[in-house]
């Protein structure tokens, strides 16, 4: 397909009408493929296009959704750590304040 079978299809078409361009494509679909195909927009091209571009943006969400299980993991973790110290600071205030008596044996007895 060239541009002359595009200028002969569109010769078809009769002089003095006015279309809009949707009528045009409606009307004449095989034409307004023919320009899609010239112009690089075939239809198979902008659904592949698109399919592609989608296939790249679930494939981030996927890494995305992974890190953030990673890092909310890793956030439980470190609560837990941080809620021991907290308890341990708490124990040792109360024993430097002499309030508490420490029952946990020492190391190295």
């Amino acid at each position: 397909m060239n541009y002359l079978q595009v200028v002969q299809d569109f010769r078809r078409i009769p002089p003095g009408s006015v279309f809009s361009q949707r009528q045009h494509h409606n009307t004449y679909p095989a034409v307004a493929e023919k320009i899609r195909n010239l112009m690089g927009k075939s239809v198979r091209a902008q659904r592949d296009s698109k399919h592609q571009a989608l296939m790249n943006e679930k494939e981030k969400n996927r890494a995305l959704r992974a890190e953030n299980d990673q890092l909310l993991e890793e956030l439980v973790r470190i609560a837990s750590v941080n809620q021991r110290l907290l308890f341990e600071m708490a124990e040792l205030k109360a024993v430097v304040s002499g309030k508490v008596v420490s029952i946990t044996p020492k190391p190295g007895k």
